[in-house]
Order: structure tokens, then C-alpha cells, then sequence
């Protein structure tokens, strides 16, 4: 009987480490026990990954909890949605605190780069923001015609039209300039003057 149990047990033993590896266990990563306990919340405590597990559908439903795989939770092109999720999860539950926020994710960082996973490449750079920046001579050329474009007109006294060098005529008068005046004032003394001529003659002649 004794013999049965030791057998059972031993297969149990081997079973368990069987399903154990290459599983997620995020407490043999650095700084994972020096989290918050609002942080460890979002790593869902000791079943270590489980929350992270169901946010990118590596998860294992089932009566017997069984731990996600280290090839799905650290997957190079999930790693981004795990960040997400546990910068958005601790943010919410330790106030903002970014050195929460931090932490959490960098555990999760260093977890995966030890265990040999690296994060996706970030995406390139568009085509046609390339074609943009590559091109400093049209985009020189396009600020030089806006600024020649958006320059306001000058604002100094305005020129005085050539054609139109008369001084303007006085106020109250009748529109004529100085010289018609003038003109006008000699005309009326003449007149006076022969008549007054004319008088003297017509005197001269009665006597």
C-alpha cells in the first residue's frame, strides 16, 4: 500500500513539473515581489499572469487552474497589449502613481527578455512621411511662397498721386485755387481803372 502511494506521488511530482514548464511565473523576475499590492492586482497575485493571460486570450479555462504559456503571454506582437493593459490597470489602481506604472510594466519587460522572448519591432516609418522629410529643398521652397504670400502690406504714409499736386482749395470757398483768385482780382481793378480813365476824359471834354 505504502509502495502504491509512493508511486502515485512521485507521478504526480513529475506530472506537475511536466505542465510547469515553459508557463508563466513572473515571482522569478526582478522587482516582481517589490510591487505594490495595487499593482500585483493587475498580475492577479499568486496566480501571477492570469489577468495578463485573459487581456490577449492565453488563458486556460477549466476546473484546475493551469498557467498560461510563456510562448503566448510573452509573444513578440502581444508584448505592446500587455504594456497597454497593465499601464492603464495600475494607473487605475494605485492612484496614477507612474512609478507604480512603471515598475509593473518593466517586471513584465525583464520577465519575457530573460526567458529569451523579445518585444516586436516597431513599425516603420510611412511612405509618405519619408517622401516629405527627404525632400528639404521643396519644403524651403513652400515656406519661402507662404511667407511671401503672408506678408502684410506696409502701413507708412501713403504716396501722393504725381497728377494731383494742386493744395487743395480752402474751406468755405468756392472751389477756385489761389491763381484764380488773383486773376480775378486783377480783372476787377482794370475795369475800375478804364472806367475811372473814362470819367476824366468825359470831364475834359465838357469844359
Amino acid at each position: 500500500m505504502l509502495h502504491r502511494i509512493l508511486l502515485l506521488s512521485t507521478i504526480l511530482t513529475l506530472l506537475t513539473s511536466i505542465s510547469a514548464t515553459g508557463t508563466v511565473s513572473f515571482d522569478s523576475s526582478n522587482g516582481y515581489k517589490n510591487l505594490r499590492a495595487c499593482a500585483l492586482r493587475c498580475y492577479d497575485g499568486n496566480r501571477q499572469g492570469d489577468n495578463i493571460a485573459r487581456q490577449i486570450s492565453c488563458d486556460k479555462p477549466g476546473i484546475v487552474y493551469v498557467p498560461a504559456d510563456n510562448d503566448c503571454v510573452c509573444r513578440s506582437d502581444l508584448q505592446e497589449n500587455v504594456v497597454r493593459y497593465l499601464s492603464n490597470c495600475v494607473s487605475t489602481y494605485c492612484s496614477a502613481n507612474q512609478l507604480d506604472v512603471s515598475s509593473a510594466t518593466q517586471v513584465y519587460k525583464d520577465y519575457c527578455n530573460s526567458a529569451g522572448y523579445s518585444a516586436a519591432a516597431p513599425k516603420s516609418v510611412s511612405a509618405q512621411a519619408t517622401g516629405v522629410t527627404s525632400r528639404p529643398s521643396e519644403i524651403s521652397g513652400s515656406m519661402r511662397t507662404v511667407a511671401s504670400s503672408s506678408t502684410p502690406p506696409e502701413t507708412g504714409a501713403p504716396v501722393a498721386n504725381p497728377t494731383n499736386s494742386n493744395p487743395p482749395a480752402a474751406q468755405g470757398g468756392s472751389g477756385l485755387s489761389l491763381g484764380g483768385w488773383i486773376g480775378i482780382a486783377a480783372g476787377v481793378i482794370g475795369a475800375l481803372a478804364a472806367v475811372v480813365g473814362c470819367y476824366f476824359k468825359w470831364k475834359q471834354s465838357r469844359k
